[in-house]
């Protein structure tokens, strides 16, 4: 009974979580959020992870997320192959992608690629979206569990999340279950966490 108590109070804390920081997110100047997203880029485009990665795994930015189209298109003109997640279901894979304009809206009105070019990378730099995160690399995600599960599976690729400073805490409540980021880049800080 302990367990399903704690289980229970770890879930309404993460949804408080996810509606503050969804709010600060969408308060965020179009100019503000331009900004820091270009330095978080600059930061991930300047890391030993990503210059030394042949294939990026990379989420594609929605509802004022830390942006990473600029990220993509220049991994692209870097000659890395890029690949994006779609969803099916309950489940979420990967597909390689040659240009932005190869995207589509699609799941939840998140842009997924229209060729489905299966990803077969196993140690790929993945760059991770999420709605709140802690020093020790713990992430809350938007509730689907569609990364814990991908990454339960194909654990071999760096995890860098991008985020916003005031999406990290100094802790989070977390589950065993939840798959843990390598490295949080901000525009300010890059946490490396050991995880």
């Amino acid at each position: 009974m302990e367990q399903s108590s704690t289980l229970v109070k770890n879930m309404l804390e993460k949804q408080e979580i996810r509606n503050y920081i969804k709010n600060l997110r969408m308060q965020l100047a179009p100019s503000e959020h331009e900004a820091m997203s270009r330095m978080i880029a600059s930061k991930v485009e300047t890391s030993p992870e990503y210059r030394n990665a042949r294939c990026i795994y990379s989420y594609v930015d929605f509802g004022n997320e830390a942006a990473t189209k600029g990220i993509i298109a220049h991994a692209l003109t870097e000659g890395k192959r890029v690949a994006v997640p779609k969803v099916h279901g309950d489940r979420m894979d990967f597909y390689y992608i040659r240009s932005i304009s190869e995207l589509e809206e699609g799941c939840f009105g998140v842009l997924e690629p229209v060729v489905l070019d299966p990803a077969g990378e196993e140690e790929a730099l993945m760059l991770m979206p999420g709605v709140a995160f802690d020093e020790n690399g713990h992430r809350i995600g938007y509730g689907k569990g569609y990364y814990d599960k991908y990454l339960s599976i194909h654990e071999n690729h760096y995890k860098m999340a991008l985020a916003f400073d005031f999406q990290v805490f100094s802790e989070i409540p977390f589950e065993d279950t939840d798959i843990c980021t390598d490295e949080i880049i901000t525009e300010t800080r890059d946490i490396k966490t050991g995880k």
